[in-house]
């Protein structure tokens, strides 16, 4: 049977009666503990915390954490989010985070570039509306485009430093912007909950 498998960027490993999940994208973390599925849910935690800016209560800057010593009465639960992120681990792993970002936005700017004329500001704006969405989530990424979207007609269309009536490129950009901070997000739980799934079929494999 098999005894590893990975799971949103983390190995996870049986070492006797352990399980160990250690993380693939730089971050000095292990978690251990008897329950695999306590690890599980421990990592959807630690991703949850990096979209809402914040790390669960049981998380600590420590290079090991025993899970089960945290709450040993309840192996499945945690208490709320409610510490801030460390440094490292808010920084989103970032060769992976980069690429990822580079390719959900290289098409967004292709059709901007094709439907747009000179729209090269518009892509800037769009790749920081990207990696918000990516990053953060929905309600970061669309404050992120009401701000850009006045930052562009302030200063950008003429009469510069002046807010004037949105252009029809512009509600095309923003329609665009609005676009990409619902559905990018919407596509990576759509991607963590098929891993999840994976994860489970795994884990019945395991004894």
């Amino acid at each position: 049977m098999k005894k590893n498998f990975e799971y949103r960027h983390y190995a996870i490993s049986h070492l006797g009666s352990n399980f160990i999940a250690k993380s693939q994208d730089g971050d000095d973390v292990a978690l251990v503990s008897v329950d695999v599925q306590r690890l599980i849910f421990a990592i959807d935690k630690l991703w949850d915390g990096l979209e809402s800016g914040y790390s669960p209560a049981w998380f600590k800057q420590l290079p090991i954490h025993v899970l089960d010593l945290d709450d040993p009465a309840f192996a499945r639960h945690f208490p709320p989010i409610t510490e801030t992120v460390p440094i490292g681990l808010s920084l989103i792993p970032s060769i992976s985070y980069a690429v990822m970002a580079l390719f959900v936005t290289l098409p967004i700017a292709f059709f901007m570039h094709r439907l747009i004329v000179a729209s090269e500001p518009e892509v800037i704006f769009t790749l920081a509306v990207c990696t918000a969405a990516m990053g953060f989530g929905t309600v970061p990424a669309l404050v992120l485009t009401v701000l850009s979207a006045v930052a562009y007609n302030f200063s950008i269309v003429p009469p510069v430093t002046e807010f004037s009536f949105p252009t029809v490129c512009e509600i095309v950009y923003l329609m665009i912007n609005v676009s990409v901070s619902i559905v990018v997000p919407w596509a990576l739980r759509k991607v963590g909950e098929h891993q999840r799934a994976a994860a489970q079929g795994r884990i019945a494999n395991i004894s």
